[in-house]
């Protein structure tokens, strides 16, 4: 990922590309996040599984620790679940 680009030297341009990658990802992802704070294997509503939404979480917390604003609410809204 982005981290990873960064640590072995990617050039600006990889690095700029990749951010806007992410960047629209995490947008892609944040969006679909459910009230309950979960997220849907399938994108129905009451179709959430502890897989899917750990494993969008893990990204989200990946994305933010490379620098990418995502905001805390979603966090917080997973956290209390």
């Amino acid at each position: 990922g982005l981290s990873y680009a960064r640590a072995r030297g990617a050039s600006p341009e990889e690095v700029h590309q990749l951010t806007r990658r992410v960047r629209s990802l995490v947008s892609s992802v944040v969006v679909t996040q459910l009230e309950d704070g979960s997220w849907s294997w399938n994108q129905l509503p009451g179709h959430s599984t502890f897989t899917s939404s750990a494993t969008i979480y893990w990204g989200l917390s990946l994305a933010r620790g490379a620098g990418i604003p995502v905001h805390i609410v979603r966090f917080e809204q997973r956290r209390r679940r």
